[in-house]
């Protein structure tokens, strides 16, 4: 097992010096990172990928000379940041998509699954970033509280609860959808490893009709934390800890959805229902969870569905681990694409 990790993160290290991943640093612009310079494209990545929340000066001298062994820093901070400015962000994103291809598709005995399925849980998070106008113009700001008007960006990620990853993450302006969020973070699953069994986790934002028929039509099983005032009447005349439940396609739960997702309203016109799972999860003495599934019960009993349930705190303190890491102070600059550039950073497995 340390052998084949040994091997993953040798493979994702060349993959930094290959001609797929310099096509992709330069997006749009196939002109630039063509030329010899005192600091070429593989370092760029590298230096960015160490980072540890120091200033850059810092950064640069502890990548030339303490990584590189070099007895001085032979390129300007200014120089490495103009650099930087040409990178595409995505380039983090196809280097840990690379690891994690390689860590389910081709290590599939070291992977952790619960009962033959792979468990994930996607959820969103609101985060600072440096406080400058076309930050706020870009990705928006604050409206109320002490922090009113602080610019403010929205992150989604999908965590593989039994192998301790992340295995995407998103960023967006403030307030952008969770849901559309998660919808990409789990096509973004689908296009890199080809496993069928899939559980994914939602906690209290994510209950809709529509993406519980996104997930079925992909293929997803899913578990869903809904709030008290989510479906009233099916909770209501939910009389048992664990059964099936009719969620009725209102004229009002339709109308909701109409401006946003017209197709699929158009599609479902003719159904009065779905049915899904309703499952009551004791939390405590006083405290009850109900959650929707479509799980079935003979694959999964009452108390795998509370497990399942328990296992999904594992994503909080990646988030919180996530944070520690971007904190506003250790941006590499002010501009988005730095802030795309750090934050993507902080999730590649190299």
């Amino acid at each position: 097992m340390v052998n084949t990790f040994v091997k993953r993160l040798d493979t994702s290290y060349k993959l930094i010096f290959s001609e797929e991943m310099k096509t992709i640093s330069r997006g749009n612009n196939p002109n630039i990172f063509q030329r010899k310079r005192l600091m070429p494209l593989s370092d760029i990545l590298l230096c960015s990928l160490n980072k540890q929340g120091l200033n850059t000066d810092f950064e640069l001298r502890k990548y030339f000379i303490f990584q590189k062994g070099l007895n001085e820093v032979n390129i300007t901070k200014e120089a490495y940041l103009k650099q930087r400015r040409k990178l595409n962000p995505e380039v983090f994103k196809a280097l840990n998509a690379y690891y994690i291809s390689n860590f389910y598709n081709c290590c599939k005995n070291e992977v952790k699954k619960f009962k033959g399925y792979l468990i994930f849980a996607i959820d969103g998070t609101d985060f600072e970033i440096p406080n400058t106008k076309i930050n706020r113009d870009y990705f928006g700001r604050s409206a109320n509280g002490r922090k009113q008007n602080m610019a403010r960006a929205t992150a989604s990620g999908m965590h593989d609860l039994e192998n301790d990853f992340f295995v995407d993450v998103s960023i967006k302006p403030y307030k952008t959808s969770e849901i559309e969020m998660a919808k990409e973070n789990i096509l973004k699953l689908k296009q890199i490893i080809d496993y069928k069994k899939i559980i994914v986790m939602l906690d209290r934002n994510y209950p809709s009709i529509e993406l519980f028929d996104f997930l079925e039509n992909n293929n997803i099983k899913f578990v869903v934390i809904i709030k008290k005032t989510d479906y009233k009447k099916e909770q209501f005349l939910f009389s048992n800890d664990d059964d099936l439940v009719n969620i009725e396609l209102t004229k009002s739960r339709i109308n909701k959805l109409k401006r946003k997702y017209p197709e699929f309203c158009s599609r479902i016109k003719s159904k009065k229902s779905i049915t899904l799972r309703m499952v009551k999860v004791k939390i405590s003495d006083k405290t009850d969870e109900m959650l929707l599934t479509n799980l079935l019960k003979e694959e999964f009993n009452t108390n795998d569905i509370s497990q399942l349930y328990g296992r999904r705190w594992g994503i909080e303190i990646s988030y919180n681990t996530l944070k520690n890491k971007i904190k506003i102070e250790s941006f590499t600059g002010f501009l988005p694409s730095f802030v795309y550039q750090d934050f993507f950073c902080t999730n590649v497995h190299i």
